[in-house]
């Protein structure tokens, strides 16, 4: 039969090519226990030079011919050769690295990888991170009675936001049929709604905060608004205006549901002794309600979207180590704030950009994976530490005092770079719990 096939995106811009990109600079980052390696290597190599030195001559000054001695420091200068050293920490991380990558991880720098193990609070944005990220219109009001004429008011008004809650109206309008007003002018209200002409129309949808700022009194509506919150719902108040005071017409709520790994995850957190934290901008009254469900988690709601990185940095104050998990546009500067930022991956690439980790699914227990991950590459790490640093103790002295030929001091140092790649390679069978 016929095939046909569209190309959304080719070659360097494709979703392929941007995750090997980011594998291959964080393979090429160096965690910050490396930075430390470096340092002790820079001290290392002379010290090992004018060790050989001094073996030659102890040699020579103990009555040894200047073959023997010659061997000996040559001996010593082999098998200290700190190949061992500079692979323990690299090799660890490569291999973490594409242990996370195989279980759907991908961490774009090391120094990401090795401070998650250390996160004492992370931070979840609610929509689309802790929900689904799919809300539906759950209740529609209308003052004077037309539903569904308020409901193509308030779609029509929605056609230009990119809000999750706001496509949720969009797509009831057209589910139920409705035409939508031509939509002539459209300005978001971050943290509040938006304002739409609509023809001679002028059409606020929003929160509490967006109808103060018009002077619109929602004491009509508010009962329900309330009702609608306290059930974890969201309630948009809509308003108009023709040619004076914009009046309030009614009410749209949504509803999102927590995603099914959401308060087990969180479950698995505490039991790591880390602290989760809910940030939204929601109102408070709708986000106790989902904390209801979550079970003990510290809300911080109300929050604007250019709050959110300062809320962050509050955080971080004190020393800890933050994390943050988000996937919306909105979430791109707390990403970047905090000391590991986490994309979930069907979020916007913006956040993707910002994070230093992408989940590229929507499983949210990858968090959790992360953290595992962390530790067992910093295990690693230790272990071949500890072998390079065991083989020069027990190696060197034993090239110094003459029982190892230049031929057996190289096979050493050989066998020491080999068992500590052979032991970072044993991180490939890590799995995700």
């Amino acid at each position: 039969g016929r095939l046909e096939i569209r190309a959304t995106t080719v070659g360097s811009a494709s979703r392929l090519s941007r995750i090997i990109r980011l594998v291959e600079r964080a393979q090429s980052s160096k965690a910050p226990i490396q930075h430390t390696v470096d340092k002790v290597a820079s001290v290392f190599v002379p010290a090992v030079v004018a060790l050989a030195i001094a073996t030659f001559i102890g040699w020579k000054l103990a009555g040894g011919d200047f073959e023997t001695a010659l061997v000996n420091a040559i001996s010593l200068l082999v098998v200290s050769c700190p190949c061992a050293l500079g692979l323990a920490t690299p090799a660890a991380v490569a291999v973490g690295m594409g242990a996370g990558a195989r279980s759907g991880i991908l961490v774009k720098d090391a120094s990401a990888l090795d401070l998650a193990r250390k996160i004492q609070t992370i931070v979840f944005d609610k929509t689309g991170t802790l929900t689904i990220g799919h809300p539906v219109v759950s209740k529609v009001v209308a003052l004077d009675g037309d539903v569904m004429a308020l409901l193509r008011l308030a779609a029509s008004a929605e056609q230009g936001s990119e809000h999750a809650l706001g496509r949720a109206i969009v797509a009831r309008a057209k589910q139920d049929g409705v035409d939508l007003l031509a939509l002539d002018s459209f300005e978001a209200k971050p943290g509040r709604g938006l304002e739409a002409r609509l023809g001679d129309r002028l059409v606020h949808v929003g929160n509490r905060a967006l109808m103060r700022d018009i002077a619109v009194d929602v004491a009509a509506l508010a009962r329900q608004a309330q009702e609608i919150e306290t059930r974890g719902g969201t309630a948009f108040f809509i308003a108009e205006s023709r040619e004076g005071a914009p009046r309030l017409v009614g009410l749209i709520a949504t509803s999102d549901e927590l995603r099914a790994e959401s308060a087990v995850t969180l479950d698995r957190l505490r039991a790591r002794g880390v602290t989760p934290v809910m940030l939204t901008g929601d109102s408070e009254a709708v986000a106790r309600a989902f904390a209801a469900k979550l079970g003990n988690i510290d809300v911080v709601a109300g929050v604007p979207p250019e709050g959110k990185a300062a809320e962050i940095r509050r955080l971080r104050e004190g020393g800890r180590v933050v994390a943050m998990v988000g996937d919306g546009v909105n979430d791109a500067p707390p990403l970047a704030e905090a000391d590991v930022g986490i994309a979930m991956g069907a979020g916007s690439e913006t956040a993707l950009e910002a994070a230093s980790v992408a989940l590229p699914g929507d499983d949210l227990a990858k968090v959790v994976a992360l953290i595992d991950l962390s530790g067992a590459t910093a295990r690693k790490i230790r272990q071949n530490l500890f072998l390079a640093f065991a083989y020069n103790v027990v190696m060197i002295p034993a090239a110094a005092a003459g029982m190892l030929s230049p031929v057996a001091a190289g096979a050493a140092m050989a066998a020491s770079s080999v068992s500590v790649v052979t032991n970072a390679l044993l991180l490939r069978r890590w799995k995700a719990g």
